[in-house]
């Protein structure tokens, strides 16, 4: 039986209503149950009568107020519901805002966790209050990767119609479950602090908020979409962000009042360099230019290099896994000392954690260790310490022995010259996605890009 419930929130900056993830409409657990992992379990590593509820801020059907449901309720009596970007499986309660435009646009601008999200948080929290240590040098992170799959079908297909018209952000997102990697970002820090007290259960305390680093991928993951399709809708969402249907807004002067700082998102998108963005998909051989006709007529068109593009989304799934403290790798013998860690350190770098497991141990991730190799060297590049300063380069800030160097070495030494130009543009392509993709507010669009230069 599902009971509905209206409240109104006097005061979303309160600290009471922090466990409901106000005032930033953060995604947030509830546990109903014994979550004794000693005990039981069904076939989705759930403790028999037990149930873990998270609860998603999505954006209303009307204008009046903002929604809390559950779009995911793990229950060990039930099947999980099906995934869905924007409607939630068993919609629990609804919440009116107060009426400050500011605070109610604020609460919208984050996408609903997947339908799958409370089991795959379940199932990664058992993982978690494994002793078992097989699996090192991080053992959570073999537990939690243990017999999963990237769905490389969805991945190509994804890829194919991301210059599709009729190919949505909402059928995007539902793609973007072909990568298991993604699951790990529900493991942030307060999961990780809370359970590593020697409470396994601790981590799905009631009203512990989560989901900060998920949507920052999510946030990546959106740039790229719409960085494919300048020609279609990608100007307007990449700006603007998206309405109530996950449709780009098309500002209609500066009072527009749909998204916060107009102003600056009008000028922003006036002034891009947007031949430029489309100049750097084709550097990185993400886009290529199709010619055909006869030596009378001859046509071009921009089509994607479904391979490139495959490989882009691959490395944005996993980009960032390693800010999630509780799988850092640490140091095997054999491959001591590593970029200045030695034996049995915790490499405490996210990008050299990252990299340390992509050299030593692809296979404990699916959507790097089944690329082919030179995509794989090309992924692998984009993690490299290049103490490369963009600031200084784009101001003229240093000498170029001061920018390059760093660059250089990584380019002759580490990767022996195995290099090319197309990887270096990726680089560079995945981090404008990754600035873009900042802000936890993956709806709203590229807002650290658009309003926070």
């Amino acid at each position: 039986c599902i009971h509905e419930v209206t409240f109104r929130v006097r005061d979303p900056e309160h600290s009471g209503v922090q466990i409901i993830g106000l005032p930033e409409g953060q995604e947030f657990a509830t546990a109903e149950g014994d979550f004794n992992f000693n005990c039981q379990q069904d076939d989705r590593w759930l403790a028999i009568g037990t149930q873990l509820n998270i609860w998603t801020w999505a954006r209303a059907t009307t204008q009046s107020h903002a929604m809390a449901r559950t779009p995911s309720s793990a229950k060990a009596s039930s099947a999980p519901s099906p995934a869905s970007p924007t409607a939630a499986a068993a919609p629990v309660a609804a919440a009116a805002a107060a009426p400050n435009k500011a605070e109610e646009m604020r609460l919208i601008r984050r996408v609903p966790l997947p339908a799958s999200s409370a089991q795959a948080l379940t199932r990664m929290q058992a993982a978690l209050a494994e002793t078992n240590k097989k699996g090192s040098p991080s053992g959570l992170l073999w537990r939690c990767m243990e017999n999963m799959s990237t769905d490389w079908a969805k991945a190509k297909r994804m890829a194919n119609k991301m210059m599709d018209p009729k190919y949505t952000l909402s059928q995007f997102y539902a793609d973007l479950s072909a990568f298991p990697e993604l699951n790990l970002y529900l493991l942030d820090d307060k999961a990780s602090s809370s359970s590593s007290a020697g409470s396994p259960s601790a981590g799905m305390s009631s009203g512990r908020t989560l989901g900060d680093e998920f949507q920052r991928t999510i946030g990546a993951f959106f740039a790229i979409f719409w960085m494919m399709r300048l020609d279609l809708d990608g100007k307007d969402g990449f700006a603007n962000g998206v309405d109530e249907t996950w449709l780009p807004v098309a500002l209609t002067g500066k009072e527009d009042m749909r998204v916060t700082q107009p102003d600056k998102r009008i000028a922003f998108q006036r002034n891009a360099k947007w031949d430029f963005f489309q100049k750097l998909l084709m550097d990185a051989g993400l886009i290529e230019e199709k010619k055909s006709g006869t030596i009378f007529k001859s046509s071009s068109k921009i089509q994607v290099n479904e391979k490139r593009l495959v490989s882009l989304l691959a490395l944005t799934a996993v980009h960032d896994i390693m800010k999630m403290a509780v799988i850092l790798p640490e140091v095997q013998e054999e491959h001591a000392p590593y970029h200045g860690y030695g034996l049995g350190d915790t490499i405490g770098d996210h990008d050299h954690a990252l990299s340390y497991m992509m050299e030593h141990y692809p296979q404990v991730l699916p959507s790097f260790r089944d690329l082919e190799a030179s995509e794989k060297r090309s992924v692998q590049f984009t993690q490299c310490n290049l103490c490369f300063n963009h600031g200084w380069f784009v101001q003229a800030e240093a000498p170029p022995g001061a920018i390059f160097t760093k660059f250089r070495e990584a380019l002759i030494r580490d990767h022996k010259s195995q290099i090319g130009q197309q990887d270096v543009a990726l680089y560079f392509v995945h981090w404008l996605t990754n600035l873009a993709g900042a802000e936890p507010t993956p709806l709203a669009g590229c807002e650290k890009f658009v309003t926070k230069f």
